[in-house]
């Protein structure tokens, strides 16, 4: 496990080689998270980030980590930074979206849905989770009057 986090370390590497291991590792944590080898897999995005803070896949990978491990808050946080390396990837403000919808915030999954739609109003899922917040939302009225 340990062995493989220090391949981006050691190697002196051109930069396209080093593109190369980055993906390998990152490939090489992806299965060591299906082998439920969670912490190994989180160390690694760690280490992938503090090579490449712009590798937007690691931080989505370390929030399902954190989310499968049932805490959203840290999840939340992971997302959060990756939004500050890039504020309009539509696969982080979907995370972000879900999240606040699991513990019912539909008013901050709206501003983040719209926030995709403002970019890409195709955007199917976005747009589906929406409808299912004005859904809720109209259903929660109906209950409460």
């Amino acid at each position: 496990g340990s062995g493989a986090l220090k391949v981006l370390e050691n190697l002196e590497l051109h930069d396209a080689m080093k593109s190369h291991a980055v993906t390998i590792l990152y490939n090489y944590a992806r299965l060591q998270e299906v082998k439920l080898q969670h912490s190994v897999a989180f160390n690694i995005y760690q280490t992938i980030i503090k090579e490449r803070p712009n590798y937007m896949d690691a931080y989505l990978r370390i929030a399902s980590i954190c989310e499968t491990r049932g805490n959203n808050r840290d999840a939340s946080t992971w997302l959060l930074l990756a939004l500050q390396v890039n504020p309009n990837h539509e696969e982080t403000l979907l995370h972000l979206g879900k999240l606040a919808m699991k513990i019912l915030n539909f008013s901050r999954a709206q501003k983040y849905l719209e926030k995709i739609l403002s970019r890409n109003s195709n955007h199917a899922l976005a747009n589906v989770l929406l409808g299912n917040i004005f859904f809720s939302s109209a259903k929660y009225d109906t209950e409460s009057q």
